[in-house]
């Protein structure tokens, strides 16, 4: 997931650490609130990283929105197979 990242999103990652059981990876800027041309680069990196999971067997399970906030974003959910 890293090297993804790395490679997909032109502004990089700022920092990455554990997180409640999991790995977290913040990235520099803000891919999923940006202009019309980073919106590009962060459709790239969501399928590469789509891309990623699925050779190592997570299967889209499916997508959810958790919260009422307008500023939240979707939840992916996925499953091993």
């Amino acid at each position: 997931m890293r090297n993804v990242i790395q490679t997909q999103w032109h502004k990089g990652l700022q920092t990455e650490s554990p997180y409640h059981g999991s790995h977290e990876f913040k990235l520099k800027g803000f891919p999923w609130n940006c202009s019309w041309a980073d919106s590009v680069h962060a459709r790239r990196l969501v399928s590469h990283l789509l891309r990623v999971l699925f050779d190592a067997g997570w299967l889209l399970y499916t997508s959810t929105g958790v919260s009422n906030m307008v500023s939240d974003l979707d939840t992916l959910i996925f499953r091993f197979q």
